[in-house]
């Protein structure tokens, strides 16, 4: 079957420059050209941005130098989330061990003295090390609950300069603007503003440049969130978001080396109009065009003929924890499995977007998380969460879909962290020896402790690494 000739890529921000880059590099053995077409008024990135430690694949896959990251994009490693509420930690990393087929978060619930939130922490290197600003790489041989996998925090603007510098070194193709309204997503075609006729055998929308889509809205997220964007100067503790109220509007904070950004994420007019205030009392500098208003849903089939929704085109969900990256992630990795051949009529596309659903709805799943109050489960909530949150609260069960973003262990750091507590034991998790489980998480707490001691304050790793200053260069 013939290899795809071209693809276009519409937009001008992070989606459209990641997915140039990425395929670019990706299908230049088989002689594919990318295009990139800048389309609408250039929204400028979020001033930080949090990446899942599996955004690590596909920087790998881009050929980046770790290193050479870092300092370009002003990077700092993302070790969890603090969830202020309750003081526990949406950790990066393994948090104890299993008890031979039990689960670590079942033995803990079945004979921990302290069921909250922030002692389940303790029992994680990862999280102590994101409470203090500690960084060191792993290392093999450490005691249980000290393996982790950091994500990045890093800046938007500067992240987008080095995904633009590798596109354009993978030979993606800078195209003249789209003339809007003019993309014909069964035909494979479009105008340009030079008077060009441009076709090809797949064109990715990364900001809703074409056609509108049919959207799913996620029902246990709100009908409408807007965005708020501060800055303050201060060198907060590296490798720890927060996520936190504010006058009753939920604030995530990602430190940068020596500012802090917080996004305001207002559930109604009436708190929207006084987020610019509430950053202003904090100490924050507005930022002004940073801002949105959107309705979190999903495309219902993100491929449509020749035509492929990517990024927010795709799936706008609240940046409660790093989904935008993730999404895109998700879309590009997906395509390039399931890479069609030059003729459009073909099963890819139902495939597509049946793995897409499902990924959309289990990262909505866990954004939700964010927005709902431990208790009594609303009638309102989709079947996916209710299911997640009935199995989880009864006795600590953890099912995945296909899909899945987040491993077993990731969602239980996320329930206990958000407060979800379990009713009762595990039958497996009571029958363990109990006087050896109590002992054994002790050993986990103290052994961990001593190790969290040893680890360097991630500016000072950073400083010492070389992985500070600022770098020219671009892609590897």
């Amino acid at each position: 079957m013939a290899a795809l000739r071209r693809i276009a890529v519409l937009g001008s921000g992070l989606g459209a420059w990641m997915a140039a880059a990425y395929l670019a590099r990706s299908l230049k053995r088989l002689g594919t050209e990318i295009v990139q077409v800048p389309a609408g008024d250039p929204a400028p990135p979020p001033p930080a941005l949090a990446a899942l430690p599996s955004l690590e694949s596909l920087h790998l896959s881009l050929g980046f130098d770790p290193g050479d990251l870092i300092r370009a994009a002003g990077a700092s490693f993302r070790m969890g989330t603090l969830v202020s509420g309750t003081g526990g930690v949406i950790a990066y990393g393994d948090t104890g061990a299993p008890f031979g087929p039990v689960a670590f978060h079942l033995a803990w619930r079945a004979f921990t003295g302290d069921p909250s939130p922030a002692a389940y922490a303790d029992h994680s290197l990862a999280a102590l090390a994101a409470r203090a600003g500690k960084f060191a790489p792993p290392l093999p041989g450490g005691p249980p609950g000290s393996s982790f996998s950091p994500g990045l925090h890093l800046s938007g603007p500067a992240y987008l300069s080095y995904l633009q510098r590798a596109a354009l070194h993978y030979g993606a193709i800078p195209a003249a603007a789209l003339v809007p309204g003019s993309v014909d997503g069964e035909a494979g075609t479009l105008r340009l503003s030079d008077g060009a006729h441009l076709s090809a055998d797949l064109i990715l929308d990364t900001g809703g440049h074409a056609a509108p889509a049919e959207t799913a809205p996620f029902p246990a997220l709100p009908a409408q969130i807007t965005l708020r964007h501060g800055r303050r100067a201060e060198a907060a503790l590296l490798g720890r978001a927060s996520l936190h109220t504010v006058s009753g509007t939920l604030a995530v904070d990602i430190p940068l080396h020596g500012e802090t950004f917080r996004t305001l994420l207002s559930t109604s007019d009436a708190t929207a109009h006084r987020a610019s205030s509430m950053l202003r009392r904090e100490g924050f500098e507005l930022l002004q065009g940073g801002g949105a208003t959107f309705t979190p849903a999903r495309a219902h089939t993100p491929w449509e003929g020749r035509l492929i929704r990517l990024g927010d085109a795709a799936c706008r969900l609240p940046p409660v924890e790093a989904f935008d990256l993730r999404i895109l992630q998700a879309g590009l990795e997906t395509l390039l499995a399931l890479l069609p051949g030059g003729h459009p009529d073909l099963p890819e596309r139902a495939e597509y977007n049946r793995l897409m659903a499902d990924t959309f709805t289990s990262l909505a799943d866990y954004a939700a998380l964010a927005f709902l109050t431990p208790g009594p489960l609303a009638e309102t909530l989709p079947a996916s969460l209710r299911l997640r949150l009935e199995n989880f609260t009864s006795r600590g069960r953890i099912f995945l879909s296909d899909g899945e973003s987040f491993t077993r262990e990731s969602w239980a750091s996320a329930f206990i962290a958000h407060g979800w507590q379990m009713r009762r034991a595990d039958a497996h998790a009571a029958a363990l020896p109990e006087a050896r489980v109590i002992n054994s998480l002790a050993a986990m707490r103290s052994a961990l402790a001593a190790t969290a001691e040893t680890l360097p304050d991630q500016r000072t790793y950073l400083r010492h690494a070389g992985l500070i200053a600022p770098s020219r260069a671009g892609a590897g």
